[in-house]
């Protein structure tokens, strides 16, 4: 505990986020106060909410971009693999798709970002254009 808190403070701190009731009432009052949007960002003094949904909508714009790109290719790859059973495409996806899906999300990413800049010298730096911030369309 920060040795710069009063025993007041520490009290306070035990009354407002309910310290003293079991774990599940605690989760519980968390959840409450979450979605009625009494939980304040201690950074910015913004509801909590609100910057959840912020990064809630690139999430979903993320998904929905992968999830088409994975079914563009992977459907047209199953396809093929269940017409030519047992031949050396069939064998050869198999093993692909398994290798890719072995390989850990968070170190694929890390290669393509690596692979990315290194060939295409593009920075990736999130959702806003570099050097110019926000473009007209996501205002």
């Amino acid at each position: 505990m920060n040795p710069k808190f009063t025993p007041e403070m520490v009290e306070r701190f035990r009354e407002a986020f309910h310290l003293d009731e079991p774990l599940y009432v605690q989760y519980l009052y968390f959840y409450r106060d979450l979605f009625s949007g009494k939980t304040i960002s201690w950074k910015d003094n913004l509801p909590v909410l609100e910057k959840i949904w912020e990064r809630f909508l690139n999430s979903l714009w993320l998904f929905v971009v992968g999830t088409i790109l994975t079914w563009t290719i992977s459907f047209p790859v199953g396809i093929r693999s269940a017409i030519f059973r047992g031949g050396f495409y069939d064998r050869s996806s198999t093993f692909f798709s398994y290798l890719l899906i072995s390989i850990p999300s968070f170190f694929f990413a890390y290669i393509l970002i690596i692979f990315v800049v290194n060939q295409f010298h593009i920075p990736v730096i999130g959702m806003e254009t570099f050097g110019i911030g926000g473009t007209a369309w996501s205002t």
